[in-house]
Protein backbone atom coordinates (compact mmCIF):
# COMPACT_ATOMS: atom_id res chain seq x y z
CA UNK A 1 0.00 0.00 0.00
CA UNK A 2 2.89 2.56 0.92
CA UNK A 3 4.59 2.00 -2.56
CA UNK A 4 0.99 3.01 -4.57
CA UNK A 5 1.00 6.17 -2.20
CA UNK A 6 4.70 7.23 -3.19
CA UNK A 7 3.04 6.93 -7.05
CA UNK A 8 0.17 9.51 -6.07
CA UNK A 9 2.98 11.97 -5.22
CA UNK A 10 2.00 11.64 -1.27
CA UNK A 11 5.01 13.33 -0.47
CA UNK A 12 4.71 15.75 -2.67
CA UNK A 13 1.42 17.31 -1.31
CA UNK A 14 2.39 16.34 2.73
CA UNK A 15 4.95 18.52 2.20
CA UNK A 16 3.23 21.06 0.20
CA UNK A 17 0.94 21.12 3.29
CA UNK A 18 3.04 21.55 5.58
CA UNK A 19 4.80 24.45 3.13
CA UNK A 20 1.48 26.16 2.79
CA UNK A 21 0.09 26.00 6.50
CA UNK A 22 3.36 26.56 8.47
CA UNK A 23 2.03 29.29 10.35
CA UNK A 24 -0.36 26.32 12.13
CA UNK A 25 1.10 24.08 14.41
CA UNK A 26 -1.87 21.53 14.80
CA UNK A 27 -1.30 20.97 10.78
CA UNK A 28 2.26 21.10 10.93
CA UNK A 29 1.82 18.08 13.58
CA UNK A 30 -0.33 16.52 11.73
CA UNK A 31 1.49 17.31 8.21
CA UNK A 32 5.35 15.66 10.38
CA UNK A 33 3.10 13.14 11.50
CA UNK A 34 2.13 11.90 7.81
CA UNK A 35 6.03 12.24 7.42
CA UNK A 36 7.26 10.45 10.68
CA UNK A 37 4.95 7.25 9.54
CA UNK A 38 6.45 7.13 6.19
CA UNK A 39 9.77 7.81 6.63
CA UNK A 40 11.05 4.46 6.20
CA UNK A 41 9.74 3.42 3.40
CA UNK A 42 12.47 3.88 0.34
CA UNK A 43 10.10 5.25 -2.15
CA UNK A 44 8.95 7.80 0.21
CA UNK A 45 12.49 8.60 1.76
CA UNK A 46 14.03 9.36 -2.38
CA UNK A 47 10.53 11.43 -2.75
CA UNK A 48 11.56 13.48 0.58
CA UNK A 49 14.73 13.42 -0.64
CA UNK A 50 14.49 15.25 -3.95
CA UNK A 51 11.77 18.01 -2.95
CA UNK A 52 14.29 18.95 -0.12
CA UNK A 53 11.68 18.20 2.62
CA UNK A 54 14.31 18.24 5.52
CA UNK A 55 13.98 22.21 4.76
CA UNK A 56 10.27 22.19 5.82
CA UNK A 57 11.06 19.88 9.28
CA UNK A 58 13.85 22.50 10.61
CA UNK A 59 11.27 25.21 9.71
CA UNK A 60 8.97 23.63 11.56
CA UNK A 61 11.10 23.45 14.42
CA UNK A 62 12.33 26.80 14.14
CA UNK A 63 9.05 27.83 14.09
CA UNK A 64 7.37 25.86 17.29
CA UNK A 65 10.42 25.48 19.06
CA UNK A 66 8.24 24.24 22.56
CA UNK A 67 5.84 22.21 21.00
CA UNK A 68 6.31 18.59 22.09
CA UNK A 69 4.56 17.06 19.10
CA UNK A 70 6.57 18.77 16.77
CA UNK A 71 9.86 18.01 18.05
CA UNK A 72 9.86 14.48 18.45
CA UNK A 73 8.15 14.13 15.01
CA UNK A 74 11.03 16.14 13.76
CA UNK A 75 13.66 14.74 15.72
CA UNK A 76 12.62 11.24 15.00
CA UNK A 77 12.40 11.95 10.70
CA UNK A 78 15.44 13.88 10.76
CA UNK A 79 16.94 10.84 12.68
CA UNK A 80 15.18 8.26 9.95
CA UNK A 81 17.22 10.33 7.49
CA UNK A 82 20.13 10.70 8.84
CA UNK A 83 20.81 6.67 7.50
CA UNK A 84 19.83 5.72 4.31
CA UNK A 85 19.93 1.77 3.10
CA UNK A 86 21.10 0.88 0.35
CA UNK A 87 20.52 -2.99 -1.25
CA UNK A 88 21.04 -1.67 -4.97
CA UNK A 89 17.19 -2.21 -5.12
CA UNK A 90 13.89 -1.36 -4.41
CA UNK A 91 13.85 -5.02 -2.56
CA UNK A 92 14.12 -3.82 0.84
CA UNK A 93 13.79 -8.10 1.89
CA UNK A 94 17.17 -9.15 0.66
CA UNK A 95 18.77 -7.68 3.87
CA UNK A 96 22.18 -9.62 3.21
CA UNK A 97 23.48 -7.06 0.76
CA UNK A 98 22.35 -3.80 2.87
CA UNK A 99 24.46 -1.25 4.04
CA UNK A 100 23.74 1.36 6.19
CA UNK A 101 25.50 4.71 5.18
CA UNK A 102 25.38 7.84 7.68
CA UNK A 103 24.72 11.01 5.57
CA UNK A 104 26.42 14.29 6.31
CA UNK A 105 24.54 16.34 8.76
CA UNK A 106 24.43 20.56 8.09
CA UNK A 107 24.98 22.90 10.60
CA UNK A 108 21.43 23.57 10.59
CA UNK A 109 20.22 20.39 11.90
CA UNK A 110 22.58 20.31 14.29
CA UNK A 111 21.38 23.61 15.72
CA UNK A 112 17.81 22.48 15.51
CA UNK A 113 18.36 19.19 17.37
CA UNK A 114 20.37 21.09 20.08
CA UNK A 115 18.01 23.82 20.47
CA UNK A 116 15.01 20.91 20.89
CA UNK A 117 17.01 19.80 23.83
CA UNK A 118 17.95 23.31 25.19
CA UNK A 119 14.40 24.42 25.19
CA UNK A 120 12.34 21.24 26.49
CA UNK A 121 15.15 19.78 28.75
CA UNK A 122 12.12 18.91 30.78
CA UNK A 123 10.35 16.43 28.54
CA UNK A 124 12.02 13.50 27.84
CA UNK A 125 10.24 11.76 25.72
CA UNK A 126 12.04 15.23 23.26
CA UNK A 127 15.50 15.34 24.83
CA UNK A 128 15.65 11.05 23.57
CA UNK A 129 14.76 11.40 20.68
CA UNK A 130 16.89 14.38 19.83
CA UNK A 131 19.86 12.47 21.73
CA UNK A 132 19.02 9.57 19.54
CA UNK A 133 19.54 11.43 16.28
CA UNK A 134 22.59 12.97 17.51
CA UNK A 135 23.94 9.55 17.82
CA UNK A 136 22.83 8.44 14.79
CA UNK A 137 24.89 10.85 13.28
CA UNK A 138 28.24 10.73 15.39
CA UNK A 139 28.62 7.82 12.89
CA UNK A 140 30.48 9.24 10.61
CA UNK A 141 33.40 11.07 11.81
CA UNK A 142 32.90 14.02 10.16
CA UNK A 143 29.79 14.88 11.77
CA UNK A 144 31.17 14.19 15.12
CA UNK A 145 33.62 16.51 14.76
CA UNK A 146 31.11 18.94 13.57
CA UNK A 147 28.86 18.04 16.57
CA UNK A 148 31.77 18.64 19.23
CA UNK A 149 32.22 22.29 17.85
CA UNK A 150 29.01 23.39 18.50
CA UNK A 151 29.17 25.83 21.41
CA UNK A 152 27.86 24.14 24.58
CA UNK A 153 26.81 20.88 23.23
CA UNK A 154 29.53 18.79 25.01
CA UNK A 155 28.30 20.52 28.60
CA UNK A 156 24.38 19.94 27.20
CA UNK A 157 25.07 16.35 26.89
CA UNK A 158 26.68 15.97 30.27
CA UNK A 159 23.87 17.82 31.86
CA UNK A 160 21.52 15.57 29.64
CA UNK A 161 22.90 12.65 31.03
CA UNK A 162 23.34 14.11 34.79
CA UNK A 163 19.91 14.68 34.72
CA UNK A 164 19.41 11.20 33.92
CA UNK A 165 21.50 9.65 36.75
CA UNK A 166 19.84 11.96 39.37
CA UNK A 167 16.16 10.52 38.07
CA UNK A 168 17.55 7.02 37.94
CA UNK A 169 18.85 7.68 42.32
CA UNK A 170 15.77 8.74 43.51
Amino acid sequence: HRRKFSEDQLCKHVLQALEDHMDQQELVCTALDTVLTFSTDVHFKRDFVALEGKTLVLQSMEAFRTCADVQKHACVILSNFSLTRDNGSDNKSDSDSCTDEVSLVSERELKAVVDSINYNREDDAIVFRACFALKNWTFRKQNLKQLEEVPGVLELLQDVVDGLQNEKNR
